[in-house]
């Protein structure tokens, strides 16, 4: 029989065990929201950028490094109508940046330097994004991803 006193001893510890960091609970309250290409309408050979806002809902603190020369924190797979070209090599430092329950962050991919995204043909474009973060718990890399869907216009048309 187990005495009262370690039961209790269990309990306390069992609700002081952050359960979040990897679980889809956690995960949840990890939100993207307004996302947008920049230019807001795109056109067949023009170059642009996916933007979002990440908002942090989760009862910890996050941490992510600032786009600059690759597509991290916020990578994006297109289904067709892009190519990603790659410029000259990059040798720029990210900044960390945190993220406190309840605060939010505008990011954009690719960052300022190192990738381009570019139309090559019209259509619906779905793209999926993935956002990288790290917690004040566990600084192994999480992420969650989105889906977004655009159209990509032919070169002649400007609504």
């Amino acid at each position: 029989m187990t005495s009262p006193i370690i039961n209790k001893i269990q309990f306390i510890y069992s609700l002081s065990q952050p359960d979040f960091d990897n679980s889809k609970n956690f995960q949840d309250n990890i939100q993207l929201s307004d996302i947008h290409t920049e230019p807001q309408i795109v056109h067949v050979n023009d170059n642009f950028t996916i933007k979002s806002t990440v908002v942090n809902n989760s009862p910890s603190t996050i941490r992510f490094y600032s786009p600059i020369c690759n597509e991290k924190p916020l990578s994006v797979e297109f289904n067709k109508n892009v190519v990603k070209q790659f410029k000259s090599p990059c040798i720029a430092m990210a900044s960390l940046i945190t993220l406190k329950t309840g605060e939010k962050q505008f990011i954009q991919s690719p960052g300022f330097l190192g990738i381009i995204f570019k139309a090559t043909s019209a259509g619906l474009t779905n793209a999926v994004i993935k956002f990288h973060y790290g917690t004040s718990q566990d600084y192994t890399q999480n992420s969650i991803s989105k889906s977004f869907v655009f159209p990509i216009l032919p070169s002649n048309v400007h609504p």
